[in-house]
């Protein structure tokens, strides 16, 4: 097993290749332990990709937040800022959908959160507009919990928004 201060450091380095080195030890404990002796993975961690991390690198942080089982285990209010930190990077379509689809089963309150985190801290316009048609393919309550959530966002992030609804010819609340 990999030291956690050099999981953590590995992590911190913003060099890809020592953060993937990071999550190769969360995967190595995650599969010979019964419990994960790291805290979840910082997202910041991602910024080691300026253009944006690859999708299977946004994948591991997201299954490590909502599926690692820790021995300090994050609440659900750290997991779900944790998905908005991530989402706060540049990321493609494939991406944002994988994110999208983990808060559709995870529920509105989950979304809920996300959004909340998320419409704080900012986000790309790509980013806004793929998780507004992402979601708008979820049932009533997504829908009607990711508008209430977009709406409550600060210009212009709130707008980019609003058009992805108005071209899917959903109510926009506000």
């Amino acid at each position: 097993m990999t030291a956690p201060d050099t999981v953590l450091t590995d992590l911190r380095s913003g060099a890809p290749e020592r953060v993937l080195a990071a999550l190769d030890a969360y995967d190595d404990c995650a599969f010979d332990l019964e419990h994960l002796p790291y805290p979840g993975p910082d997202p910041a961690a991602l910024g080691a990709w300026p253009a944006g991390p690859p999708n299977e690198v946004v994948r591991r942080f997201v299954r490590l937040w909502l599926d690692g089982d820790y021995v300090a285990p994050p609440t659900d209010a750290e997991k779900w800022a944790a998905i908005a930190a991530i989402l706060a990077h540049p990321l493609d379509f494939d991406a944002v959908f994988g994110v999208a689809l983990e808060l559709k089963i995870a529920g509105p309150e989950a979304l809920r959160a996300t959004l909340e985190g998320l419409g704080d801290r900012g986000a790309p316009r790509a980013n806004v507009e793929h998780l507004a048609e992402c979601l708008l393919d979820g049932d009533a309550s997504i829908r009607w919990v990711a508008g209430v959530g977009f709406a409550a966002w600060p210009e212009p992030q709130r707008g980019w928004a609003a058009a992805v609804f108005a071209l899917r010819d959903e109510p926009f609340p506000g």
